[in-house]
């Protein structure tokens, strides 16, 4: 039972390492619904959650007396690592995806080269500034960077008037859908 317990520290540990450094990636790469919007930013809140109480377990189960109360020291300590690193993909799934009917205020996609590879040369890079202003007034900015910033220009060629109902993930930066609407005449 000894060895299972501290397989399960030294798994959660290293899941909780790769949950941290990782878990970005999990919400950046992959392509977003309206109806599974939901899905990726629970993944990797629930893995780095995951990782932390086994990694706590684990931990404290191997020590000599007073488990329970390393247990909960530990458990709030990695809890809150994770819940400082983790609060945007938290604050999406609380809150939910802005969508609104609006028009595009301003937009701006750069272009550039990061210079820290050690080898290979300069690696390109991507990011961008979306402004969204809603049918109420509100303001909605994004800022995607690598792939993201790459689908809003994509969904912004294909909308070049920027009239439209716009799905988006506020605190992670994601366009999720934009829908085009015909601009009204004279404008």
């Amino acid at each position: 039972m000894d060895r299972l317990v501290a397989a399960l520290g030294m798994a959660g540990a290293v899941s909780w390492c790769l949950a941290l450094m990782l878990g970005p990636l999990l919400t950046l790469f992959p392509p977003y619904t309206e109806a599974t919007w939901w899905l990726w930013p629970a993944l990797r809140v629930a893995w780095a959650f995951g990782s932390a109480f086994a990694l706590a377990f684990g931990l404290a189960w191997d020590a000599p007396g007073g488990a329970l109360r390393r247990f909960a020291v530990l458990g709030l300590v990695a809890g809150t690592v994770t819940l400082g690193l983790d609060v945007n993909p938290l604050l999406d799934l609380v809150r939910g995806p802005y969508a609104g009917q609006g028009h595009l205020a301003g937009v701006e996609i750069s272009r550039g080269a990061l210079h820290t590879r050690p080898i290979g040369g300069p690696s390109p890079s991507i990011e961008g500034d979306l402004t969204w202003v809603g049918a109420d007034g509100r303001t909605l900015t994004l800022a995607p960077i690598g792939i993201q910033a790459n689908r809003v220009e994509d969904a912004l060629s294909t909308c070049p008037a920027g009239i439209g109902r716009l799905v988006a993930l506020r605190h992670l930066d994601v366009l999720i859908s934009l829908e085009c609407t015909p601009p009204p005449p004279g404008r």
